[in-house]
């Protein structure tokens, strides 16, 4: 019964949510690398492409009370979690060479140059990737809520 409750919350809230989601996620790894000077790998960039956009189609979908929208922000999300994984991954443990053709010019893709806790292990990468996600299971869940409301 608890459960219905809190997915029917998060089906009518949860362009709210992704927002919210998004527009912090955004603001970080714009502060970052503009304030910070920590500039942006090649695979940071590719994260970027498929985070960016989600915050306006749902900035947009909140405007027009797109309650459908998840259908566009899932393709996007579930595209660019794994390259946050494969991201995070290149920069903490050893299963990828460390020079791949994704690190170019711009940042290192493979060095760890920023951890939210010094050590911690929590890179950019890792928290793009719980923002990608919180993207699929707050879709997921609204899908399968407005699905059952039918």
């Amino acid at each position: 019964m608890k459960n219905s409750r809190v997915i029917k919350v998060v089906y009518y809230y949860y362009l709210n949510i992704l927002l919210i989601i998004t527009g912090i996620g955004t603001i970080i790894s714009l502060y970052i690398s503009e304030f910070q000077d920590l500039p942006p790998c090649d695979l940071c960039w590719y994260q970027r492409v498929f985070f960016y956009p989600i915050f306006f189609i749902t900035l947009f979908a909140l405007i027009r009370k797109d309650q459908k929208a998840y259908y566009y922000l899932l393709p996007l999300a579930v595209t660019g979690l794994p390259i946050s994984i494969y991201h995070h991954l290149l920069k903490v443990t050893t299963l990828f060479p460390k020079e791949t053709f994704f690190c170019g010019e711009l940042g290192s893709c493979s060095e760890i140059d920023w951890e939210l806790i010094q050590g911690s292990g929590i890179t950019l990468p890792l928290l793009a990737g719980l923002g990608f996600l919180s993207v699929i299971l707050v879709s997921v869940l609204a899908n399968y809520q407005s699905r059952r409301s039918k």
